[in-house]
């Protein structure tokens, strides 16, 4: 507990299961209902085509008190709208705990994922992170704790988008 974490849920043999804005806005949807109902907290996401990163602090419950609630159903209702059957999500999430001197890293990495994908030119640009919610520049769910992922990142709000895209080019080990 109390640990930052690096969530990657990846779709089954890499295919792309999050296609459109309305899968996109049910997967937050869903998160936006489980992260309330544990001790768990997200500081950062970015949902791409093939696979999910979420920045988030364990809390003392496990992980599948809100994965459960989000993957289960995402999964159930993606293969009842595109008619088929069997798993969506590859097994469970890989989860890395973050250190805490590269928790900023972890937010930039996530953030520029569409960027280093060349899905957009920068990270701002992106309406499926949580970037341009920590820039004030789309809602900020109440799920998302944008005031702990910038104090454990060390930066301030304005800092965030010009540090961000000087990072574009981060390897999740760097």
């Amino acid at each position: 507990a109390g640990e930052v974490l690096h969530v990657i849920s990846r779709f089954v043999d890499e295919q792309c299961f999050m296609n459109s804005d309305e899968d996109r806005s049910y997967y937050l949807h869903l998160l936006g209902l489980a992260i309330p109902k544990t001790d768990w907290r997200c500081l950062s996401y970015a949902l791409m085509s093939n696979h999910i990163h979420l920045e988030m602090v364990a809390g003392y419950r496990p992980a599948s008190s809100w994965s459960r609630r989000v993957n289960s159903p995402y999964a159930r209702r993606y293969n009842e709208l595109h008619e088929r059957i069997g798993p969506v999500f590859a097994g469970r999430a890989d989860m890395w705990i973050e250190q805490t001197a590269k928790v900023g890293h972890l937010l930039a990495y996530i953030h520029n994922n569409p960027v280093r994908a060349g899905v957009v030119g920068r990270a701002a640009d992106s309406h499926w992170t949580s970037h341009r919610a920590y820039l004030g520049d789309a809602p900020c769910p109440p799920w998302l704790d944008i005031e702990a992922g910038l104090a454990l990142s060390g930066l301030t709000p304005d800092e965030l988008d010009p540090w961000v895209h000087a990072q574009r080019g981060l390897r999740r080990d760097d």
